[in-house]
């Protein structure tokens, strides 16, 4: 099955997403595959290559790490790589991509048709790699977006990395990523707080004298055949709502 996506290049090019026996591999071409493989390959050489220019600085790696020839950075959610390339990968099909869902293979096409693997290895956690997508800046670099299988937070891109420290990443999230829950959860929160800051009752006041009005009059209420006042009561757990 082939889906093309159209990527914003300074041209137009189209990625095609090419199953391959269960590895997913990304690219401006067709993929081409080893004979009875499951893996798409292509060319390496050792031959005269550009080298890259060094990593974008303006870059934010925040919970993540700058590289050699690559950088990286992450939510709980997804990871967002950057690898630098020479200034003569201009296009698209100048560039492959291959993901796996634990694999990731990078590599540029130079001057005589001569491939170079920039970035090559196993990722020490899983990606969903039919949702990961990528997209060339012409002779700047790759930008590859990866979706985590899991929502973790990784302490490394590579498992050949070292690993970055987790207790000092910024673990926030953002509010939209949140399950509906969560977000309702931070609605009351910040609801209560203005209501407090207003001299009114917070929610589990109003849902406290919503059950005292039901009560106020029932046969064996203190105050049955008196009107409602909530003053006479004293809250001492949970506020009051007159003078108590």
């Amino acid at each position: 099955m082939e889906e093309d996506v159209p990527v914003a290049l300074s041209e137009e090019v189209v990625i095609s997403h090419n199953r391959l026996n269960g590895s997913h591999a990304v690219s401006t071409g067709t993929a081409d595959t080893a004979s009875g493989g499951s893996t798409a390959s292509y060319p390496n050489s050792s031959g005269p290559y550009s080298k890259s220019r060094k990593h974008d600085s303006n870059f934010d790696t925040t919970n993540g790490a700058v590289r050699d020839s690559y950088a990286w950075t992450q939510t709980i959610e997804d990871m967002e790589v950057r690898v630098t390339v020479p200034d003569n990968v201009l296009r698209g099909k100048q560039v492959r991509v291959i993901l796996q869902a634990s694999f990731i293979e990078v590599g540029v096409q130079e001057p005589g048709l001569v491939w170079h693997t920039l970035l090559k290895g196993k990722l020490i956690h899983n990606i969903k790699a039919e949702e990961s997508l990528w997209s060339l800046l012409p002779g700047e670099h790759i930008s590859i977006h990866l979706e985590k299988s899991e929502e973790c937070w990784w302490d490394r891109l590579m498992s050949s990395e070292d690993p970055i420290d987790l207790k000092k990443i910024s673990a926030e999230r953002d509010y939209a990523t949140l399950p509906q829950e969560e977000r309702q959860k931070i609605q009351q929160l910040v609801w209560n707080k203005q209501q407090q800051d207003q001299g009114k009752p917070t929610t589990d006041q109003l849902k406290m004298e919503s059950v005292l009005r039901k009560a106020w009059n029932i046969e064996g209420s203190p105050f049955q055949g008196k009107p409602y006042d909530p003053s006479l009561i004293n809250f001492t757990a949970g506020g009051s709502f007159g003078k108590g």
